[in-house]
């Protein structure tokens, strides 16, 4: 069990480093203008965002003293650790990091189904009335990502401290918040097959080491100043999309039904491309 979990876990990991490739080689980002005023909104929710490490910077260039060339290693050190402690505090410490997987479901919802469109060879359907049924079900599943985190990191804790083990507090509770978080990314890929959440959530258990990963790229991604609230979920999504794609060719899930194609896309004959 524990061999499996590991060997999930660097699935996970590669499938992540291998979804920027595969961004950049397809050029995803193609058509994510198309949907509107979404897409403004995102970016002035991106902007506030920004403004918090702005406001860090900000702080940092008023004080340093650049006609002191030995103090100015030290201050740009200093800049980084409060631009992590920042970054910290908005995405680890409460439930902000999930209310960005809530604004930037339009992103999602574009990058996992044009991955997707690409490695099976068929069209998906893409509406707005599509998108509005996935960004509800994203509400719902980052509520119950949220609750259970909170549920079992307080149950963790209980029973480390019973077994006076508290010096594995930190990394459990990291760990819990990993699986929530990349359960939330996952749920993305399997939503357009209609399952519901709780038959989702059956499934990323099954490669549960995978959803961890996952959920550990979106942390690392989300503590990128300015940019990271916009490319984690993007990237993360790409990721689960390919992971989830190939665990059902080699057999290690089940495969779902054919997601609903749309109306302009069609199927093609021609093999799924390599990540």
């Amino acid at each position: 069990m524990i061999g499996n979990f590991i060997s999930d876990f660097w699935f996970g990991l590669r499938s992540c480093s291998e979804a920027l490739l595969f961004i950049r080689r397809h050029r995803l980002w193609t058509g994510i203008w198309n949907y509107g005023w979404l897409s403004r909104f995102l970016l002035v929710v991106g902007l506030l965002i920004g403004l918090k490490f702005f406001g860090v910077f900000w702080g940092w260039a008023s004080h340093v003293k650049v006609d002191q060339p030995q103090m100015l290693g030290a201050s740009v050190v200093d800049l980084y650790k409060q631009m992590i402690q920042a970054g910290y505090s908005l995405f680890f410490m409460g439930w902000l990091k999930y209310v960005i997987l809530i604004l930037t479901e339009v992103i999602v919802f574009h990058f996992v189904r044009r991955s997707s469109e690409i490695l099976t060879g068929q069209g998906e359907d893409a509406s707005f009335k599509t998108f509005l049924g996935a960004q509800k079900r994203m509400i719902k599943v980052v509520l119950r990502a949220w609750v259970l985190e909170i549920i079992f990191t307080t149950l963790a804790g209980i029973a480390l401290g019973i077994f006076s083990l508290d010096f594995l507090k930190d990394p459990v509770n990291f760990g819990l918040q990993c699986y929530f978080m990349g359960f939330a990314i996952v749920d993305n890929y399997n939503e357009r097959y209609h399952i519901s959440i709780k038959d989702s959530a059956k499934r990323a258990k099954e490669v549960a080491g995978t959803v961890v990963a996952i959920g550990l790229c979106t942390y690392v991604l989300l503590l990128v100043p300015l940019l990271g609230a916009f490319v984690a979920p993007f990237i993360a999504g790409v990721a689960a999309t390919l992971a989830f794609f190939e665990l059902e060719k080699r057999g290690v899930l089940p495969p779902l039904d054919t997601p609903v194609a749309s109306e302009q896309g069609s199927p093609t004959d021609h093999q799924p491309p390599t990540i």
